[in-house]
C-alpha cells in the first residue's frame, strides 16, 4: 500500500488579485455558473471571529465556502480525481451534471463523520483501487478552510492526484479571472478573490472554462489566466502523490 499525506488550504481574500491575463484560459465563454446542490452532510467555521470563512461539505467533497458572511458564498466547490497516468481518470463527485443534481461518482463510496471535540468532518472517499481520507476544518486565525488530506493507493501501483477547484468569487461565477500563479490556485473578480494552496507544494498548475476539456479531465500542461470574458475559469491544478 502506498501513502501520501498532503495539507491543502482554500483561503478567501478580501483585495484582489493583482495578475494581468496573457494567455486566455481555454473554452471560453464556458458553461453558465449554477451553485451547488443544497443535499448538505455537514456546515462549519471557527469560534474565533478572525476565521470568518463558513464552509459546507456534501457526501464525497468540499462544497461552498461562504466570506465575509453566510449571505456570500465565495467558492462552488472542491474536490480530488486520481489517476494512474493510462487506463483511469476517477473524480469523487460528478459535477457536470446535465440535471444539476452532482452524485457521487460511479464506482465511489463516500462518508462523513463530524469530529469529536470539534467543528469539522472527516470524509472518506474511495474505490477499489484508492482511498482519500479528507479532514475539513476552518482556520481560527483567517478565513481559510484547512484541509489534511490522506492519500492511499490500495493495490500497491503508484497513482497521481490532482485538485480540482471551483471558484466563484464575491457570489458570482460569470466574471471570474485565474492568476497565473505556479503553485497556487487563484481565482479573483472586481470583489473579492480565493487562493488554494498545499503543502508540499502543488506541482504544476492549469485553468480552463468549465466545459473545456482541461477543466473536465483535469489535464495539466502550463498555466494559463482566465480571460475576463462570461463564463468560469475553472482551475485544475495537479497535485500528485507519490
Amino acid at each position: 500500500m502506498r501513502t501520501a499525506a498532503l495539507l491543502c488550504v482554500c483561503a478567501a481574500l478580501t483585495i484582489t488579485a493583482s495578475a494581468h491575463a496573457t494567455e486566455p484560459a481555454p473554452g471560453a465563454p464556458g458553461a453558465r455558473h449554477t451553485w451547488a446542490p443544497a443535499d448538505k452532510h455537514g456546515f462549519g467555521t471557527a469560534h474565533q471571529l478572525a476565521g470568518n470563512a463558513y464552509f459546507t461539505v456534501r457526501q464525497a467533497s468540499l462544497t461552498e465556502i461562504y466570506y465575509p458572511d453566510l449571505s456570500t458564498p465565495g467558492f462552488r466547490g472542491l474536490q480530488f480525481a486520481v489517476t494512474d497516468g493510462r487506463r483511469f481518470l476517477h473524480r469523487e463527485t460528478v459535477d457536470d451534471d446535465p440535471a444539476h443534481i452532482e452524485p457521487v461518482a460511479p464506482g465511489v463510496t463516500a462518508t462523513v463523520k463530524p469530529l469529536r471535540h470539534a467543528l469539522g468532518f472527516r470524509q472518506v472517499t474511495q474505490t477499489s483501487q484508492w482511498r482519500l481520507t479528507k479532514t475539513w476544518i476552518a482556520d481560527p486565525a483567517r478565513p481559510a478552510v484547512l484541509a489534511r488530506v490522506r492519500f492511499e493507493s490500495l493495490t500497491g501501483k503508484k497513482l497521481r492526484l490532482y485538485v480540482l477547484a471551483d471558484p466563484a468569487p464575491g457570489d458570482d461565477g460569470n466574471d471570474d479571472r485565474a492568476a497565473k500563479q505556479p503553485r497556487q490556485l487563484v481565482a479573483f473578480d472586481d470583489a473579492a478573490a480565493s487562493a488554494v494552496a498545499a503543502e508540499p507544494a502543488l506541482k504544476r498548475t492549469s485553468s480552463g472554462y468549465k466545459g473545456s476539456a482541461r477543466a473536465t479531465r483535469g489535464r495539466i500542461s502550463r498555466t494559463t489566466s482566465g480571460s475576463p470574458a462570461t463564463g468560469r475559469p475553472r482551475p485544475a491544478t495537479s497535485c500528485r502523490a507519490r
